[in-house]
């Protein structure tokens, strides 16, 4: 069932989503983030060095330490990894 009046308008002129829309999509963002995570963490814990736990560590220290784009990051995950010169052993 469609929310009515996913955009509002503010009173600057400005339009923005309606904040029943925001939830929605935060919450389709979040899932779609965790997913991906344990999807990703599946994929690399059987072909490298590392434990799920270590490489979800790692992921959550680099998105809270690094500023680079979603490509980039995963990239850069996946190779260390896959070379086992993610993080210390």
């Amino acid at each position: 069932m469609p929310i009515e009046g996913m955009w509002t308008m503010t009173e600057d002129g400005e339009f923005e989503l309606a904040p029943e829309y925001a939830e929605r999509l935060l919450g389709a963002r979040l899932a779609a983030a965790d997913g991906w995570r344990k999807a990703l963490v599946a994929y690399l814990e059987p072909i490298c060095p590392y434990t799920a736990v270590q490489l979800e560590s790692e992921m959550y220290r680099r998105v809270r330490e690094r500023d680079s784009s979603p490509a980039e990051f995963v990239d850069e995950l996946v190779l260390e990894a896959l070379g086992g010169d993610l993080m210390p052993r």
